[in-house]
């Protein structure tokens, strides 16, 4: 039996998963924020650390995400809340992380 492949619209991605999530459109701000979270440590000018990456993720999932294949979707405010993003896995968080900043990128 062949499953047919849901047919998606531009603002959505499906995850290797098979979980379809719905990607906002970002204020520059809002990126900005995200982009300067994570922090590159230097010394004697190369590169010895990198800190936040996990909260950089979680900013990006969390100002990112409109919708999707969730129980019970729901926001915090402006973002998403708690609950939706404890149902991803890491792999679907890393996953969705790139594709919300690729989704940002595609106005440039």
């Amino acid at each position: 039996m062949s499953k047919e492949k849901k047919t998606l619209k531009s603002d959505e991605v499906a995850l290797s998963s098979g979980r379809v999530v719905k990607l906002n459109e970002m204020s520059i701000d809002d990126m900005d924020y995200c982009q300067d979270l994570t922090v590159v440590r230097f010394e004697n000018g190369e590169a010895t650390g990198v800190s936040n990456m996990a909260k950089a993720r979680t900013a990006w999932l969390r100002r990112g995400i409109k919708g999707g294949d969730f129980n019970s979707f729901k926001m915090n405010g402006d973002i998403v809340a708690d609950s939706v993003i404890k149902q991803l896995n890491d792999d679907e968080k890393n996953e969705l992380s790139i594709a919300i900043q690729d989704f940002q990128r595609l106005g440039e």
